[in-house]
Parts: C-alpha cells; sequence; structure tokens
C-alpha cells in the first residue's frame, strides 16, 4: 500500500462496482489520493474512447497529478505501446507501481446489516431479462454483451440473462395460511389458534394493499 503525506494513492473503477446502476458511456478508471474516511484530495479518470486512451483531470485534481510521478511514468510507457492496455490491464499496472484497488465490487455485511429494510412488490419474473433490477453488461472493447447482465439487487453478474440464477435476490410473497376457526388442545397444550393465521394473513393484505394503493392492480 503506497502513501503519500496526505493519504492513500488508489483507484476505482467505477463499472466493476456492485451499485453502479447504468451502462457507462466510456469505460474508465478513476485515480485519485484518499482517506480512510472516505473523503478526496482529488481524482481524475483515465477514459478508454473510441480514439484511445485519455487522461482527464479537472484544475482541481492538477496538484494531486503532480505527487505521482510513477503515473505520468507508466502513462509515457503505455503511450510507447502499439497497443494499449484493456482497462483490467491498466489496473493491474497501477497495482505494480504500489496504488490500491478501492473497487467495492460487493456490498459489504455490516453495511447490509445496518441498512433499513424495503419491500418491492412485482410479479415474479421467469429470468433476468424480464425483471425491472437487470442492467446489462458493456465491455470495452466489444460494446453490449448480449445475454449478460448486472443484477441491481444484489450486485451479481449473470451471463445467461434468459435464466433465473439461484442467487436471485427476489422472494416469492407467502401465501396466506387457512385459518382456523377453533382453538385446539392436545394436553392442554395450544396446538393452533386463530390469532396466530389472522395476524399473519394481515400482514400479506397490508403490503398488497399499499402496493395497490401507490400502483393500482
Amino acid at each position: 500500500m503506497k502513501k503519500s503525506e496526505k493519504g492513500i494513492k488508489a483507484f476505482r473503477i467505477p463499472q466493476e462496482t456492485w451499485y453502479y446502476g447504468r451502462l457507462p458511456e466510456k469505460p474508465c478508471i478513476v485515480i485519485g489520493i484518499y482517506h480512510k474516511e472516505g473523503s478526496t484530495d482529488g481524482e481524475f479518470k483515465i477514459v478508454w474512447d473510441d480514439i484511445g486512451i485519455q487522461l482527464r483531470a479537472y484544475n482541481d485534481s492538477w496538484g494531486v497529478l503532480k505527487q505521482m510521478p510513477e503515473l505520468i511514468e507508466l502513462m509515457e510507457g503505455v503511450g510507447m505501446l502499439e497497443e494499449g492496455p484493456t482497462v483490467r490491464e491498466f489496473a493491474e499496472l497501477l497495482k505494480k507501481i504500489g496504488f490500491t484497488d478501492l473497487t467495492e465490487r460487493s456490498r459489504k455485511e455490516e453495511e447490509r446489516n445496518l441498512r433499513s429494510k424495503a419491500l418491492l412488490l412485482l410479479d415474479m419474473p421467469e429470468n433476468c431479462t424480464e425483471c425491472p433490477l437487470e442492467c446489462g453488461i458493456a465491455d470495452e472493447k466489444k460494446g453490449l454483451i448480449l445475454n449478460a447482465n448486472i443484477c441491481r439487487g444484489c450486485g451479481e453478474r449473470n451471463f445467461q440473462s434468459d435464466k433465473k440464477p439461484d442467487w436471485c435476490p427476489l422472494v416469492t410473497l407467502p401465501e396466506k395460511k387457512k385459518e382456523y376457526r377453533k382453538m385446539r388442545c392436545e394436553n392442554g397444550v395450544h396446538l393452533k389458534t386463530i390469532g396466530f393465521n389472522k395476524g399473519f394473513n394481515a400482514c400479506i393484505e397490508e403490503i398488497i394493499k399499499e402496493r395497490e394503493k401507490k400502483w393500482g392492480n
């Protein structure tokens, strides 16, 4: 881990993060100096466009770029190559000169537990193609990859979008339970009560009613 006087020299690959919810216009790597609490002294982009690899740095990041002579040297070497590296290959070169990969490819378990939970009520799709949580995947050279997607619900990738994967985060809404009208007892122990199933069914009804109130049937 290579540190500057003010923080850590590191990079992120936006299109590989679990929370990336749209197709990138152009593949890129974001580079900067970062602190443990999440702040940054400044950052800039290395972008892969139709012509080649381009540095995009606004004036507030020039001071940070100045602190990275090893990166400038790396870029000079890459510029002399007949064919430039891909995003993934360039990321590996960055790690070799001491930069840290901060790309969040999966959500941290503690963040999952701290966040409040929510319900999204929809007709269960048969595969990823029919799912509103589906987002396509693009390759830096080939463009949109057919029959492949990223799930906005959990960040996983599926390369068979026409099939429903085992890790699908969608859970089927439970069916209502039969309500027992009489309490059954056996040796003084209550086996089934009308109150339990009534409460369960009322919860299911409230979920459906709230959805219909907002979106209709």
